[in-house]
């Protein structure tokens, strides 16, 4: 499992992922299952979270009103 976990971390790192985390399935278990994950996929023992950084100038055009391709992407999901 280490080796696997090391794996994903090294791409992450190539992706430039700004935020990678495992977490394990009892860390959910107090969840209502519409926001646990694990209802999507009951045989996973492990939840992996990936961050990126949303900078300052992504959702710009929104909040100016001339690009709303990037909400859809960035804000609302």
């Amino acid at each position: 499992m280490d080796k696997l976990k090391e794996t994903i971390r090294q791409s992450a790192e190539k992706w430039l992922t700004d935020l990678l985390g495992f977490a394990a399935r009892n860390r959910f278990k107090e969840l209502a299952a519409e926001k646990n994950p694990f209802t999507l996929f009951p045989e996973a023992r492990t939840c992996i979270v990936i961050g990126r950084r949303i900078t300052r100038g992504t959702l710009r055009g929104v909040e100016e009103g001339v690009n709303f391709g990037d909400y859809s992407s960035f804000g609302r999901g």
